[in-house]
């Protein structure tokens, strides 16, 4: 019997294959979120992967649905059907941002704390690195005030 890992995995696989990519991202995220441990390199790749062509799809709608808008004003098709083409054009905005605020969240949250050695590391390191950058922008101010 297959561990969760190897099928999590080999499920990535088919989806890659069968290019389903909303499908591909979201076994990749589960493979993240139950596993814990980091992922190997051809696992990274997967999840790159995923989450690349599917944000690809939806900027390649956002610029369908763009185009049939500059369309539609040119030819005088109705305020009605502009304002259905902006929304849909919307709608397709928030799916990504959804994406790209998933995946962020994935590697921010759980990935990279887990590569530095736990959340407090990488939240003492972020604060660590909120510091050098106030302190280098005093220091800035410091010799503007100076000249």
């Amino acid at each position: 019997m297959l561990d969760a890992r190897v099928k999590l995995r080999q499920k990535a696989q088919l989806a890659e294959l069968c290019s389903r990519w909303v499908d591909m991202r979201q076994i990749m995220k589960e493979l993240v979120v139950t596993i814990d441990e980091d992922l190997d390199p051809q696992e990274r790749n997967m999840l790159s992967v995923a989450s690349k062509n599917e944000t690809t799809r939806r900027r390649q709608q956002w610029v369908c649905v763009q185009t049939n808008i500059g369309q539609i004003k040119r030819e005088n098709m109705g305020e009605d059907f502009l304002n259905i083409a902006r929304e849909y054009q919307e709608k397709i905005e928030d799916e990504l941002k959804e994406i790209c605020k998933e995946t962020i969240d994935l590697v921010e949250g759980v990935l990279l704390p887990r590569l530095l050695g736990g959340t407090e590391h990488y939240e003492q390191k972020h604060q660590e690195e909120q510091k050098q950058g106030e302190q280098g922008e005093q220091g800035e101010q410091g010799e503007q005030g100076e000249q």
